[in-house]
């Protein structure tokens, strides 16, 4: 779960262009009112241990709320978590199922996970095809990790040039 904005940097001020909350509670507030970006980090943070306690149920419940609301990084974030087990019993098929949201929505982390998938056959049958393609997606949105996972099954991937 790779996230360019954590609980920290969240309360010292997002990159995304909200009003940033004060504080934890502020967070919360949101969170509860239906801000999926709140939500999210809420989620990373008991994910992350700081500033809240580690508790994996609690971030997996987050993630749901926020993907309940159409936070991407969450939808990818429930994906992982039903992927490793992380509050939540393993459940490939509710991994695919998340990834597969996300990806449709435009989330190259999404997609490069659901190109896995589809490359293991983890909670999906096998296709090598879809598997490239998803992959293809996620590299041409710049994701490095999906051009090395297609270069290590032989397939090029252009990566967008950096402007």
């Amino acid at each position: 779960m790779t996230d360019d904005l954590n609980c920290t940097n969240y309360l010292l001020g997002p990159s995304e262009p909200q009003p940033v909350p004060q504080t934890l509670e502020d967070l919360q507030q949101r969170a509860m009112a239906g801000d999926g970006v709140a939500a999210r980090v809420l989620g990373d943070c008991y994910r992350e241990g700081s500033p809240l306690p580690y508790r994996p149920r609690r971030a997996f419940r987050w993630y749901v709320r926020g993907a309940f609301v159409g936070d991407l990084k969450s939808i990818n974030n429930l994906g992982v978590c039903y992927h490793n087990g992380f509050g939540c019993p393993v459940n490939f098929k509710q991994a695919v199922h998340w990834y597969q949201r996300g990806a449709n929505l435009g989330s190259p982390h999404a997609q490069e996970n659901l190109g896995h998938c589809y490359l293991k056959g983890m909670g999906i049958a096998k296709n090598r095809e879809l598997a490239i393609q998803w992959l293809q997606k996620a590299a041409a949105q710049g994701l490095e990790k999906a051009r090395k996972r297609l270069e290590e099954i032989g397939v090029n991937a252009e990566m967008p040039e950096a402007g």
